[in-house]
């Protein structure tokens, strides 16, 4: 069979795919007909990368797919490294494993990025800010932009020492605030002094 149309990948760990309503398990070594093999370099001119080729076989029972010109392309050990091998037929027990090994990979990509969504609003020292609870400070008001300068981990009301941007002169300690970007804070900056002017005018 040449490149297949409609194989479906299900998950993002690449262990199980779906064609024609039939699961199909990565398995190791080499294929056989029946299988399923995905591309994943560039092993051949004529076979396209990150494509599915259906496997067959010849008399002799030596493995080959149709290539883009509908020629015979047979697989050698050599090119072996650069294909994925999936196979049909598989027992309940031989999927659940696999789907076990997809979802694994997924809760660990996924603590992950809580983990780097945890770092990203974490607030540090010359970080930009937006003020959301300024406390008893009365030079700062909500929604005001600010850097900060120093954090006190120990202070239970007032743990982020700021400046505002707009004057950095002014020093406040403020209860919360929350992590913006360089290029929020610029937007947010700007609209404030363009409302300044507004109200000039």
């Amino acid at each position: 069979m040449a490149e297949l149309s409609g194989v479906v990948r299900v998950g993002s760990a690449g262990t199980v795919i779906c064609y024609e309503g039939e699961d199909y398990v990565k398995v190791e070594g080499r294929a056989r007909r029946g299988d399923i093999v995905l591309v994943r370099g560039d092993i051949s001119n004529y076979l396209r990368a990150d494509e599915f080729y259906g496997v067959n076989a010849d008399e002799d029972g030596d493995e080959y797919v149709l290539d883009v010109d509908e020629d015979v392309f047979y697989f050698s050990e050599r090119n072996y490294d650069g294909l994925t091998v999936f196979r049909g037929g598989v027992s309940t027990e031989t999927l659940l494993a696999a789907q076990r090994e997809e979802l694994a990979k997924i809760i660990a990509t996924i603590a992950e990025l809580e983990t780097k969504l945890a770092d990203e609003k974490t607030l540090k020292v010359g970080d930009y800010a937006r003020v959301i609870d300024p406390g008893c400070e009365p030079a700062l008001s909500v929604g005001d932009i600010v850097v900060i300068s120093e954090i006190d981990p120990d202070d239970d009301e007032l743990t982020l020492g700021v400046h505002p941007v707009l004057n950095p002169k002014i020093t406040a300690w403020v209860r919360t605030c929350g992590k913006i970007t360089p290029a929020e804070a610029k937007a947010a900056i700007l609209a404030q002094v363009e409302a300044q002017f507004k109200e000039v005018a």
